[in-house]
């Protein structure tokens, strides 16, 4: 294929001598001679245009004012990928509030197709490496779901649970009953997943959520995790819950939930815990829960 040496026309560009419409002579000689090349016995040219939408307003006006004088040419196919209801707002941005975005939009795509939403737990079983527990995937999910995560974040949240170190998670099970060795795990397994969904899409929340100043998006979370209270379908369950919160076992364990959240919150986030007091067993249980959120995520 021939080649151009764009070095080179850049430089003749910065003629102080050219005036602007002869600068833009030079632009339009150059596309048109890339054009040209491209398009030999018969091919076509596709130049893809990505989020348009997230650029400068006068940028991105310049650029559709720009490329609309290549669109008639026979070989050559536009595809520009954007949120339209943004760019619509982008426009508006540079042309003034009452000004009709939607319709001046309308000037430059002969036809518009609009992807489906995205099924957000199709797509995280795409990227996510599956080497952790499934009931841990499920949280991880929950927290997707509770934040509606576009595909960026999820690929964002994907790569921070990645530098997690799960090898990290080893209670001390043994001097536990398996109702309480499963509630623990259960508990550090949905607050660090919604750590870092927090450190995903708002980092401002997540420190302070770590410092006691975030119980009211931390109780809306957990009361939408199917996950969690999927675990307390025994009684054995509920009632070691009611035990370790300090909470009347002959409390209908539906009408705890939200108190039972706040425990967790206040001995995870908010409550010191001094070491050197001797501890029963829901001070130890508490103790190793904060111990290991700490730990897995550096806090």
């Amino acid at each position: 294929m021939t080649s151009i040496n764009i070095n080179k026309f850049a430089e003749a560009l910065k003629d102080p001598k050219d005036s602007y419409a002869c600068k833009q002579d030079k632009v339009h000689s150059l596309i048109s001679k890339c054009i040209d090349i491209f398009t030999k016995n018969d091919q076509r040219l596709i130049i893809f245009i990505d989020e348009l939408d997230r650029c400068k307003p006068s940028f991105a006006v310049k650029l559709l004012e720009q490329i609309k004088h290549y669109f008639l040419i026979e070989n050559v196919t536009f595809v520009i990928s954007t949120n339209i209801e943004e760019l619509s707002k982008t426009i508006c941005k540079f042309y003034g509030i009452n000004f009709k975005g939607n319709k001046y939009l309308t000037r430059f795509f002969d036809l518009s197709l609009r992807l489906s939403k995205i099924d957000s737990n199709t797509y995280y079983s795409s990227l996510a490496s599956h080497n952790q527990s499934y009931i841990f995937e499920n949280y991880k999910r929950d927290v997707i779901n509770f934040f509606n995560m576009s595909m960026r974040s999820i690929g964002r949240y994907v790569i921070n649970n990645e530098l997690i170190d799960y090898s990290k998670f080893k209670n001390d099970f043994y001097v536990w009953d398996s109702a309480t060795s499963g509630i623990c795990s259960n508990i550090e397994w949905l607050i660090i997943s919604f750590i870092i969904g927090l450190r995903t899409t708002n980092k401002e929340l997540e420190y302070s959520l770590i410092h006691g100043n975030e119980l009211k998006i931390f109780t809306e979370f957990v009361l939408s995790s199917e996950t969690f209270w999927g675990i307390f379908r025994f009684d054995n369950k509920q009632n070691k819950m009611k035990e370790l919160c300090d909470i009347d076992k002959e409390k209908r364990f539906g009408d705890c939930k939200e108190k039972i959240i706040k425990v967790i919150y206040d001995k995870c986030f908010v409550n010191q815990i001094n070491e050197n007091e001797g501890l029963n067993e829901a001070g130890e249980f508490w103790h190793e829960i904060k111990n290991q959120i700490n730990k897995s995520l550096y806090l």
